[in-house]
């Protein structure tokens, strides 16, 4: 199954900490605590991330992508 997550404009922690929840509930059906232990985080920092809180959200994504075979891509293009 193939599936798109993106943000248009600037994006902040909390399009990234919903980027990470789509993944991991639509995608993976995966729990906040088999995820975390999965990429070899806290639950705490997945929590924090997915709500946008914290700085980690950008490495809880990397980590994701990583363990899932999952690729993210950035573009960054002149208005």
């Amino acid at each position: 199954m193939k599936k798109n997550w993106w943000v248009s404009g600037e994006y902040t922690a909390a399009d990234v900490g919903d980027i990470i929840k789509a993944i991991r509930e639509d995608y993976l059906k995966l729990s906040q605590e088999h995820l975390a232990e999965n990429i070899g985080v806290k639950l705490i920092t997945l929590q924090s991330s997915e709500n946008g809180k914290g700085a980690h959200g950008d490495n809880v994504l990397r980590r994701t992508c990583k363990k899932y075979n999952l690729e993210s891509s950035v573009t960054i293009k002149t208005k």
